[in-house]
């Protein structure tokens, strides 16, 4: 299972406030699941992301407990839901391919 860089030092020390995470399940995995097992540890979802893929907040002192959690292949902060949701950017990104760089309210 893939634990990501930002959840590791949540893992060792936890904040006393709620973490958002995203859990990814592995293939053939109903993400429902996962969801149930986030609820027994005091947890709830904030969104389906699709793909498998669940949005959900758990207490700061349980996010070591996600980690155990069967059917899991990935488990990350919720900054990869804020930055695959492209809500917002839409057209007013315009990305130059070749030279790399972009020009935001373009």
């Amino acid at each position: 299972m893939y634990v990501s860089n930002a959840v590791k030092p949540i893992v060792e020390n936890p904040p006393e406030e709620p973490v958002s995470l995203v859990l990814r399940s592995e293939d053939g995995i109903d993400p429902e699941t996962l969801v149930d097992a986030v609820g027994a540890l005091g947890g709830e979802r904030e969104r389906d992301l699709g793909f498998g893929d669940v949005l959900v907040t758990v207490p700061g002192a349980a996010v070591a407990d996600v980690l155990d959690i069967e059917g899991l292949s990935a488990v990350e902060t919720s900054a990869v839901a804020e930055q695959s949701d492209a809500g917002g950017a839409g057209e007013d990104v315009d990305v130059d391919v070749e030279g790399g760089d972009f020009d935001e309210g373009a």
